[in-house]
């Protein structure tokens, strides 16, 4: 499956750069034909970057920590609220990837070369989505837990040779799912990426001479910029659930400082 994914994006690939000079931006024509130019080397090169997203993608989807980490977090309590959750969350993506393919299809500088990338992009970004939610949700999930124990151990000295060998299994899961498969590069690639070619439309969508005649494109970079945003900030997240040393945040980290001195040695190994 992946595989034709890849097919399809280095078909549209070279069917947008043999069209590079076809309509596309046709409302950029009066600022010069460098920056016609410029936004159309750009967006290619912004497409090739989905290449290490796409093997990162099918890497977490074949791994065998993630999907250990999904049967039993749906085997768990919690799995009919989490399984729920998935479903809600790709059917409002695919409501709102539909509503901005039918804007970026429909706007009047897009040619069909263009518009057939665009299907195949959001098809793409569709997947890598849910796969980036679902993992999330079970790391999250993992840390939640193990914060919860920790907290209910406090006082006591039971239970803290098992808490450790849950602390390991996290940090393996996580580094498995993230680091190992390369998937958390793949999207600080793509979020980077987002927000240099937002840069550039801001630019383009600030130096025409009516603005309100390109305000698809400044949607569109700002929605770029929001999804960047929200991306750098979950994965953050992660990290500041594990090692944060604020009292507001409650790491797993800071739990366990607490308890530092407190617990004998045979207890935690």
């Amino acid at each position: 499956c992946h595989v034709a994914w890849l097919a399809v994006v280095c078909l549209a690939v070279a069917i947008w750069i043999c069209a590079s000079y076809d309509v596309y931006l046709k409302q950029f024509l009066g600022l010069s034909m460098k920056g016609g130019v410029f936004i159309r080397v750009m967006v290619p090169l912004r497409m090739f970057t989905y290449f290490p997203l796409l093997v990162s993608v099918r890497r977490v989807v074949q791994c065998e920590a993630f999907n250990r980490a999904l049967r039993a977090e749906l085997l768990s309590p919690l799995g009919f609220a989490t399984q729920r959750f998935l479903h809600r969350l790709a059917a409002g993506l695919l409501l709102v990837s539909v509503l901005f393919l039918w804007m970026e299809v429909t706007y009047d500088g897009f040619g069909y070369s263009t518009s057939s990338l665009l299907v195949a992009r959001h098809a793409i970004v569709f997947s890598a989505v849910l796969v980036f939610s679902t993992a999330w949700v079970l790391c999250n999930s993992r840390i939640d837990s193990l914060r919860d124990g920790i907290i209910g151990a406090q006082g006591t000295f039971a239970g803290w040779r098992e808490l450790t060998c849950d602390y390991q299994e996290v940090v393996t899961l996580i580094d498995d799912m993230w680091r190992k498969t390369h998937f958390s590069t793949a999207c600080y690639i793509i979020f980077t990426a987002d927000l240099g070619l937002a840069a550039c439309v801001g630019g383009l969508v600030a130096a025409s001479s009516d603005p309100w005649d390109v305000w698809r494109p400044g949607f569109m970079a700002v929605r770029q910029i929001t999804v960047a945003a929200v991306g750098f900030y979950f994965c953050a997240r992660i990290h500041s659930k594990c090692a944060s040393t604020k009292h507001a945040t409650q790491s797993v980290l800071y739990l366990a400082r607490q308890q530092l001195g407190t617990v004998p040695p045979q207890h935690v190994q």
